[in-house]
């Protein structure tokens, strides 16, 4: 076929199927230039893929959308390319994410869509955030006026704070993000304080962060979120050597939860409670929790390193070290 009769048979395609997805696909290759219309269908396709859970295609669609988007639409088109980038960190393809965010980046005059671009391009590097001051500062400076997204930079700044090692600018940047940001950002940053106070000798401290977290969170029935503040709060505990609070709260979290985690939620809180029962020299408790966690893990067909850690620390307690060597080989 032609250009023209490929071009023709994507139209009728188009026309026909009634899937978001394949018909942005075919009207795309049936106007292969920018088209607004083609476009927006093209984004509400994305937006479909990803409330579908298929980042991947999210991220394709919200490409092919800035694409077909008219140089006129200069916003329109940045807008798109900011969705398909956090569509691509969503799939883990950093360095498309990186491409797109770098491009609104350089190119937009809007201060708060570069603000945006630096959120993705840090959420992009994850914990290599030594470096990244600069993109944090210049944001600060773009984010002036706006609460939230100062408050989402603040937390950023943060997070870079810890993972460096500079605990005091940490828990300053911290609690302005605690003051000034929509529910999750506050969340995070209190958790993000808890952490930075734990580390800092101030258990106290990290403990009255926490529960105000959970406050917001909405407690043992604010879903996973919440479930990830109450095992932070317990392996706080175990640090600071309180064990029998620790276990108190893990046994607790899996009553309550039981059947409503997730997999990951529920290994997560297993290896904790693992890690507890070890500390207080519960050997056999440890080795059934750990075993608990390999048949989680074998019911959904999945193998997971912290499954595996979990059982080779049960097994330095409660079983031999052959066994233990063994597992955190295979851990690794």
């Amino acid at each position: 076929l032609g250009h023209r009769a490929r071009r023709q048979a994507h139209a009728l395609l188009a026309r026909a199927v009634s899937e978001p997805v394949e018909r942005a696909r075919h009207l795309a290759h049936a106007r292969p230039y920018e088209d607004e219309s083609t476009a927006r269908v093209l984004m509400a396709a994305a937006e479909s893929a990803r409330r579908d859970g298929a980042p991947d295609t999210a991220f394709e669609l919200a490409g092919l959308a800035a694409r077909r988007t008219p140089a006129a639409l200069g916003a329109d088109r940045a807008d798109r390319l900011l969705a398909a980038a956090e569509y691509a960190c969503d799939a883990g393809r950093l360095e498309e994410a990186g491409e797109a965010a770098g491009t609104v980046l350089a190119e937009s005059d809007s201060a708060l869509r570069r603000v945006r671009a630096r959120l993705i391009l840090l959420r992009n590097a994850g914990q290599a955030l030594e470096g990244a001051g600069d993109l944090i500062e210049e944001g600060l400076e773009d984010a002036a006026g706006d609460p939230e997204s100062e408050a989402r930079l603040h937390h950023w700044a943060a997070v870079r704070g810890l993972l460096c090692g500079e605990l005091e600018a940490a828990d300053r940047h911290a609690r302005q993000a605690a003051r000034a940001g929509d529910t999750d950002t506050r969340i995070a940053a209190l958790a993000t304080l808890a952490r930075i106070r734990s580390l800092a000798g101030e258990p106290l401290a990290a403990d009255t962060a926490l529960e105000a977290a959970l406050a917001l969170s909405g407690g043992t029935e604010g879903g996973p979120e919440s479930w990830r503040l109450i095992r932070m709060r317990a392996i706080l505990a175990l640090d600071s050597d309180r064990v029998p609070e620790a276990h108190a709260q893990l046994t607790r979290l899996l009553t309550a939860v039981g059947e409503l985690a997730g997999v990951e939620d529920a290994l997560a809180a297993l290896v904790a409670l693992t890690r507890v029962q070890v500390r207080a020299g519960h050997c056999r408790e440890a080795l059934r929790t750990a075993d608990r966690c390999s048949r989680a893990l074998a019911e959904a067909g999945v193998q997971a390193a912290p499954a595996l850690y979990a059982a080779a620390l049960a097994a330095t307690a409660g079983g031999t070290a052959e066994a233990a060597r063994q597992l955190a080989a295979r851990a690794v």
